[in-house]
């Protein structure tokens, strides 16, 4: 494996989105802040999967970390701060045919041209929130421990679903043979626990307050069948139910980060005790 330094570009675009991010003024044990890009890497430095996990990961996520480990792995890291006129050139030559854009007339050039850029600038917003979002996941398993039990303490919307078959997981798969065809197929694994769910839909909500001081939802993902879920005498919460639900049981929470961000390290408090 080829070793990966982040290159001026990328640091300088992580920099600057970052700058006013509340992780990166809260300083650890450690003295790193909680969100350091120092910790990103893309997909192909990580030598814990397999080429075909690797190919999996890029189609399915966006980034992912692994429990107690301060690496965030982040998809398409490495085309951060490429420019938009090189991204469209190399786009040029690769899905976009050179040939047939050069015989477009110059008004229907400038819309492609355009529409490119704004893809690109969409892509590279989405590559640093996916940094945010996987150093959420750090700071709430290792430095607040609490933090989940306490956002949803007395509540019971994001209990088990009752889906007898339990969850399909976003990554793992299993191969079968197919009885009808006699060929081999994959389907997703399911599994039977809902701390994958709670803590994706929890780690999103906090991305939004952090990035935008809104609500961030992603309607492309299984566990979205909490929103379907039936409750005795209550009927399903649905997306807007599930969105003021996070919204009231993620703010408390933001607000002590707001805290320990103007301190500049992560204060005693009922999220930081277990």
């Amino acid at each position: 494996m080829q070793e990966w330094e982040m290159n001026d570009n990328v640091r300088s675009y992580l920099d600057e989105a970052y700058r006013d991010n509340i992780l990166t003024k809260i300083k650890l044990s450690s003295g790193d802040p909680a969100l350091d890009i120092r910790n990103m890497f893309p997909y192909s430095q990580d030598d814990r999967l397999s080429d075909k996990e690797r190919k999996e990961r890029i189609k399915n996520t966006a980034g992912y970390t692994y429990p107690y480990d301060d690496k965030l792995y982040i998809k398409d890291l490495d085309k951060l701060g490429i420019s938009q006129e090189d991204a469209f050139q190399d786009k040029l030559n690769t899905t976009l045919s050179r040939e047939k854009f050069n015989t477009l007339s110059p008004s229907k050039q400038l819309k492609i041209k355009s529409a490119e850029f704004d893809r690109k600038n969409t892509m590279d917003q989405n590559t640093s929130r996916v940094g945010t979002h996987e150093a959420l996941h750090n700071v709430l398993g290792m430095y607040y421990p609490n933090a989940h039990a306490e956002m949803l303490k007395g509540t019971s919307e994001l209990g088990v679903p009752q889906n007898k078959d339990g969850y399909f997981h976003p990554i793992k798969r299993i191969v079968y043979t197919n009885p009808e065809t006699g060929k081999k197929e994959s389907r997703p694994k399911r599994y039977k626990s809902s701390d994958y769910e709670q803590d994706e839909l929890l780690t999103q909500a906090l991305t939004g307050l952090i990035e935008n001081n809104n609500y961030d939802w992603n309607t492309n993902q299984n566990y979205m069948l909490y929103q379907n879920m039936d409750r005795p005498a209550q009927g399903p919460l649905g997306a807007e139910g599930m969105q003021k639900f996070l919204i009231k049981q993620t703010k408390p929470f933001y607000s002590q980060l707001q805290k320990d961000a103007e301190a500049g390290y992560i204060q005693d408090s009922v999220w930081s005790k277990k």
